[in-house]
């Protein structure tokens, strides 16, 4: 992307870039927070349709206070 950027500022006409690449120009000026949201649940939704979980019921050891 910084590529893009750059040959915009120099005036290039013509720069060779991927689809992939080109793909991403609509992120630009995206709210970061919103993006990184919408990336986690992605993940998530990707997980759950593969079968997989989370057991949150072993954390591991538990800290306990003194007496």
């Amino acid at each position: 992307m910084l590529n893009i950027f750059q040959a915009d500022t120099i005036g290039c006409h013509i720069i060779t870039v991927t689809h992939d690449v080109l793909g991403k120009l609509g992120l630009v000026g995206k709210d970061l927070d919103q993006y990184s949201l919408e990336t986690v649940e992605m993940f998530y939704r990707d997980a759950v349709a593969a079968g997989f979980s989370i057991d949150t019921g072993s954390a591991g050891p538990r800290a306990t206070a003194a007496a």
